[in-house]
């Protein structure tokens, strides 16, 4: 098993009397806003990355470098992301996600452009979440909203039968909580029940 990189950032300082982030807890997912940053990792979510500004961002994988406002970026993709000085939005989801099984199937390197009127609707999210215009259910809605418009441009994943996801979300995530790669950790118990009541099951 290759050895995995130390994650590693740096921050673009927030202006003075701003918040250096926002953050969103979905469940399956999290939102977090930010003036800018450059890092390192690889990580089990699946990932959503948005300049606010339009600017382009820059993702290097597997020896390939992609340029776009907006990236999207495959689970355990080993990537370094070049956002300094870029506000963003950044939207992980985990493997119990409804979409994540969609950016399981982004092609090789595991980051690609995203183009059009998704791009847009994650930059006007972003934009109203890191000011504080868009706070509790609404961002929720919202994410949603804009996660599964993104999942509908990609190919369709076959069909899975959900007793999988039992067995699957758990180990991903425990992989990812042994190697060091999750960056919180997680109650596996809490975490099944959680899967359970996703799926209509009783504890």
């Amino acid at each position: 098993r290759a050895e995995l990189p130390p994650a590693r950032a740096v921050w673009t300082a927030a202006p003075a009397g701003r918040p250096q982030a926002r953050v969103r807890l979905l469940g399956d997912a999290s939102v977090f806003a930010c003036p800018g940053m450059r890092n390192t990792t690889q990580r089990h979510a699946a990932t959503l990355l948005c300049s606010t500004d339009g600017q382009a961002l820059q993702a290097r994988c597997q020896g390939h470098t992609v340029q776009a406002p907006a990236l999207l970026i495959a689970p355990m993709a080993c990537k370094t992301v070049d956002a300094l000085d870029r506000p963003l939005l950044l939207i992980d989801l985990e493997p119990g996600h409804p979409h994540y099984r969609h950016f399981q199937a982004l092609a090789a390197p595991g980051v690609q452009a995203l183009q059009g009127a998704p791009c847009a609707a994650l930059q006007d999210l972003g934009r109203a979440f890191a000011a504080g215009r868009l706070q509790g259910q609404a961002v929720d809605a919202q994410v949603r909203e804009a996660v599964a418009a993104v999942a509908h441009q990609l190919p369709q994943p076959k069909p899975l039968d959900p007793r999988v996801l039992m067995w699957v979300a758990p180990a991903v995530a425990k992989a990812a909580i042994d190697t060091g790669v999750a960056r919180r950790q997680l109650d596996m118990n809490e975490y099944m029940t959680q899967l359970s009541a996703r799926m209509g099951k009783s504890a």
